[in-house]
Parts: structure tokens; sequence; C-alpha cells
């Protein structure tokens, strides 16, 4: 039986970080992390669509190539801000009808993102933390999304706070 985990969160909320620490805690359980950092070469927000697409497209490939294996567990590191990416990114796998899903939001307060942002990057503009407010004020939850159309064993949504763990 494999555990699908999917996070979700923007960048710099601690979707790696909180992979890692999963990996960390559990070295004895098969965990493949399927992270679209591990294939693409620059920020995804200074591409244009054809670029984006022909890494979003090998993200697909890397994930089902784990799911194909029977990896343990599954940890899918990708920011999915919209349920339609969601639903576009689970609609293009195939699973297992055994598989258990979960999906997690990684959610720190917003002054921290920036904070973090700020620490990796150096001073940020204006404009980017504006960017930022506005990604994570439009971030779209788990309350009106419906699971009927995928044959999970089980379904479980949480947000997380970062700052806790």
């Amino acid at each position: 039986m494999t555990t699908f985990i999917m996070l979700c969160g923007q960048g710099g909320s601690g979707k790696s970080t909180f992979s890692k620490k999963i990996k960390e805690e559990f070295p004895y359980i098969d965990i493949h992390v399927c992270a679209i950092d591990n294939i693409v070469p620059k920020s995804m927000d200074k591409m244009d669509r054809k670029e984006r697409e022909f890494y979003y497209k090998q993200f697909i490939a890397q994930t089902q190539e784990a799911i194909d294996k029977g990896a343990s567990v599954i940890i899918v590191d990708f920011c999915f801000d919209t349920r339609g990416l969601r639903e576009d990114f689970l609609s293009s796998l195939s699973f297992s009808p055994n598989t258990n899903f979960i999906c997690i939001r990684i959610k720190p307060p917003i002054e921290t993102i920036i904070k973090w942002e700020v620490i990796k990057h150096g001073n940020i503009s204006p404009e980017l933390i504006e960017l930022i407010s506005r990604v994570y004020n439009e971030f779209q939850d788990f309350e009106d999304w419906e699971f009927e159309d995928y044959e999970f064993a089980s379904v479980n949504t949480f947000i997380v706070n970062p700052e806790h763990y």
C-alpha cells in the first residue's frame, strides 16, 4: 500500500523543509520525494509558458515513476495554489485503488514567509512583498475540494503551521 502526500503551499512556506523532516523522522520507510525544485534549474516564474510546461511534464513523469515503483510513501512538493492545478495534477497520474491520499497545506503566517524570503534573497522589493501577500491571500484551501473522482483508499487533509515543527 502506498501513501501519497501532496504538500501545498506557496514558495517559501516550508514544504521542502517539511518533507526533509518526514524523511529524517522515518528513515526505515521507503520515502520518495518528488519536488519540482529537483528538476527545474531556475525559478518557474522567470520562465516562459513553454519552459514551464516542459518542466511540469517532467515533474508529472517523475511522480508517476515513483508511483509505478511502488514506493511506500511519496511526497509531492509543489505550490498547488489552486484547486484546478491540484485536480489537473492528480488527473494526470495513475494510482492503485489502495493508495492512501494525504493533502497538507503548509501555511505559516505571511510575516514568516516574507522573513524567510529576506533571509534567502537579501533585501526584497515592495513589489515582491505585494506578490507574496496576494498569493497568500488568494491561495485556495481544501474546504470545497471534492475527492470522489479519485479511487483512493482514504483521504485526509490538514493545514500545518511549520513554526510548530
